[in-house]
Protein backbone atom coordinates (compact mmCIF):
# COMPACT_ATOMS: atom_id res chain seq x y z
CA UNK A 1 0.00 0.00 0.00
CA UNK A 2 0.99 3.50 -0.95
CA UNK A 3 2.07 6.03 1.73
CA UNK A 4 -1.38 7.69 0.48
CA UNK A 5 -3.22 4.72 0.98
CA UNK A 6 -2.09 4.80 4.44
CA UNK A 7 -3.01 8.53 4.64
CA UNK A 8 -6.51 7.89 3.85
CA UNK A 9 -6.87 4.52 6.39
CA UNK A 10 -5.68 6.47 9.01
CA UNK A 11 -8.09 9.81 8.23
CA UNK A 12 -11.02 6.92 7.45
CA UNK A 13 -10.06 5.24 11.20
CA UNK A 14 -10.03 8.32 12.80
CA UNK A 15 -13.74 9.97 11.66
CA UNK A 16 -14.93 6.69 12.19
CA UNK A 17 -13.74 6.74 15.91
CA UNK A 18 -14.52 10.04 15.99
CA UNK A 19 -18.42 9.23 15.09
CA UNK A 20 -18.76 6.23 17.24
CA UNK A 21 -17.51 8.54 20.21
CA UNK A 22 -20.47 11.07 19.26
CA UNK A 23 -22.63 8.32 19.17
CA UNK A 24 -22.04 7.20 22.71
CA UNK A 25 -22.72 11.02 23.90
CA UNK A 26 -25.64 10.80 21.96
CA UNK A 27 -26.93 7.63 23.75
CA UNK A 28 -25.19 8.95 27.03
CA UNK A 29 -27.51 12.44 26.48
CA UNK A 30 -30.72 9.96 25.63
CA UNK A 31 -30.31 8.11 29.03
CA UNK A 32 -29.83 11.90 30.84
CA UNK A 33 -33.48 13.10 29.34
CA UNK A 34 -32.10 15.53 26.76
CA UNK A 35 -34.48 16.71 24.85
CA UNK A 36 -34.62 15.34 21.09
CA UNK A 37 -34.75 19.03 19.57
CA UNK A 38 -31.08 19.20 21.29
CA UNK A 39 -29.98 16.23 19.91
CA UNK A 40 -31.16 16.73 16.42
CA UNK A 41 -27.91 18.19 15.23
CA UNK A 42 -25.75 15.96 16.62
CA UNK A 43 -27.45 13.05 15.03
CA UNK A 44 -27.73 14.79 11.71
CA UNK A 45 -23.89 15.31 11.85
CA UNK A 46 -23.10 11.68 12.63
CA UNK A 47 -25.51 10.44 9.77
CA UNK A 48 -23.59 12.42 7.32
CA UNK A 49 -20.18 11.68 8.52
CA UNK A 50 -21.15 8.00 8.67
CA UNK A 51 -22.68 8.43 4.81
CA UNK A 52 -19.43 10.20 4.08
CA UNK A 53 -17.28 7.16 5.56
CA UNK A 54 -18.95 4.44 3.43
CA UNK A 55 -18.56 6.17 0.51
CA UNK A 56 -14.91 6.64 1.05
CA UNK A 57 -14.33 3.15 2.20
CA UNK A 58 -15.77 1.95 -0.91
CA UNK A 59 -13.22 4.07 -3.23
CA UNK A 60 -10.33 2.99 -0.61
CA UNK A 61 -11.11 -0.58 -1.57
CA UNK A 62 -11.93 0.39 -5.43
CA UNK A 63 -7.73 1.92 -4.67
CA UNK A 64 -8.43 5.15 -5.45
CA UNK A 65 -6.47 6.63 -2.25
CA UNK A 66 -6.87 10.48 -2.93
CA UNK A 67 -10.27 10.10 -3.34
CA UNK A 68 -10.63 8.46 -0.17
CA UNK A 69 -8.59 11.02 1.54
CA UNK A 70 -10.47 14.18 -0.46
CA UNK A 71 -14.23 13.00 0.73
CA UNK A 72 -12.73 12.56 4.51
CA UNK A 73 -11.28 16.16 4.99
CA UNK A 74 -13.72 18.09 6.68
CA UNK A 75 -16.15 15.76 6.62
CA UNK A 76 -15.68 15.01 10.30
CA UNK A 77 -14.62 18.75 11.36
CA UNK A 78 -17.70 18.94 13.04
CA UNK A 79 -18.19 16.12 15.20
CA UNK A 80 -15.71 17.44 17.84
CA UNK A 81 -18.26 20.76 18.06
CA UNK A 82 -21.03 18.37 18.33
CA UNK A 83 -19.47 16.04 20.89
CA UNK A 84 -18.91 19.34 23.12
CA UNK A 85 -22.53 20.40 22.63
CA UNK A 86 -23.81 16.86 23.48
CA UNK A 87 -21.73 17.36 26.60
CA UNK A 88 -22.33 20.56 27.17
CA UNK A 89 -26.65 19.29 27.27
CA UNK A 90 -25.72 16.17 29.27
CA UNK A 91 -24.10 18.85 31.84
CA UNK A 92 -26.61 21.13 31.65
CA UNK A 93 -29.62 18.12 32.38
CA UNK A 94 -27.47 16.82 35.63
CA UNK A 95 -27.42 20.65 37.65
CA UNK A 96 -28.66 19.52 41.23
CA UNK A 97 -31.30 22.55 42.65
CA UNK A 98 -31.07 23.06 45.74
CA UNK A 99 -33.53 21.22 47.91
CA UNK A 100 -36.30 23.53 49.00
CA UNK A 101 -36.87 24.61 52.45
CA UNK A 102 -40.20 23.93 53.95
Amino acid sequence: MTPRGMSAERSIAAASTAVLRLGARIKAAEAARVPAAELAAPRRVASEVQTVLQKARAELSDGSYMAAAQMINGADAQVPAQIHAVDEAIAARSVRRSPRRR
